[in-house]
């Protein structure tokens, strides 16, 4: 299968609406070096069905239509920093304190909550995204 696809699949875990690759983040970048149109933000090392490599996954969004705030590019980038590397306790009370309604942050915290916030003896900071629970 097509990593784009698989990517695609994950949006409604993360809550977001475009999910693309490293390259295509790239390329963005290399061609809006500004970031005057288009922007992305990482989400952390996720493992897509078919894929025997886990795949830094970048959301991507318009500047004009964005409800990212730039000056907290650093903080996100912080907590998924901790979270990727394993500091469970520092990346869950980043993403409760300054995301807790941002969708993408609620995703990490559920990944962070299935295991009562401690990674699990295997973690290689590598993930599968889950959507929210719905109710019935």
């Amino acid at each position: 299968m097509n990593l784009a696809f698989r990517l695609e699949a994950m949006t409604k875990a993360f809550g977001v609406g475009i999910i693309v690759a490293p390259e295509v983040a790239a390329r963005l970048a290399a061609s809006d070096p500004d970031g005057q149109e288009w922007r992305t933000r990482r989400l952390g090392m996720v493992r897509a069905k078919g894929f025997p490599e886990a795949v830094a996954a970048h959301e991507l969004y318009s500047t004009h239509s964005s409800s990212h705030a730039e000056w907290q590019r650093s903080d996100w980038d912080a907590a998924v920093d901790a979270f990727t590397s394993g500091d469970w306790a520092k990346a869950y009370d980043q993403l409760d304190s300054l995301f807790s309604t941002d969708p993408a942050g609620q995703c990490l915290m559920r990944v962070m909550d299935r295991t009562h916030r401690t990674p699990p003896a295997n973690w290689d900071g590598s993930f599968v995204p889950e959507p929210p629970l719905t109710e019935n």
